[in-house]
């Protein structure tokens, strides 16, 4: 019993470092990058593909902010307030999951051409894909 309560306590130090490794390696790349990132995501023409980049570029953030918060910062005594910021982390990343795909979909239309048929095919296989 007593091991099994060290292993979690371990497991969950590993969890918290391992969150604090993601933020500061984010931070870091955002950091180095962000004079480019004025020049190229900031200033260029607004289109829904630049939201998509935007969104896909600052949601890692939120995400991550979110989860320090909830994993290292809130004192989780509260269970239904711990499952909120654990549903809350959940939502973000699957806005993220889905995010990404739509971006790989728009660079598939791109490639081929921006023909009308593909576009409904891909919105098609989207729709339905997200069903499954």
């Amino acid at each position: 019993m007593t091991a099994n309560i060290l292993q979690s306590a371990r497991d969950v130090n590993i969890l918290k470092l391992t969150i604090v490794a993601n933020i500061t390696l984010a931070f870091y790349e955002y950091g180095i990058k962000f004079d480019d990132e004025i020049s190229y995501l900031w200033r260029r023409k607004k289109s829904i593909a630049s939201a998509l980049l935007f969104l896909c570029r600052y949601l890692p953030i939120a995400s991550s902010l979110e989860a320090l918060y909830a994993y290292l910062l809130a004192d989780g005594s509260d269970l239904s307030d711990c499952f909120s910021k654990v549903s809350t982390n959940a939502y973000i990343t699957f806005i993220q999951f889905i995010l990404s795909i739509l971006i790989l979909l728009a660079r598939a239309f791109a490639v081929w051409g921006t023909k009308k048929k593909l576009l409904l095919c891909l919105a098609v296989i989207f729709s339905v894909r997200r069903q499954l």
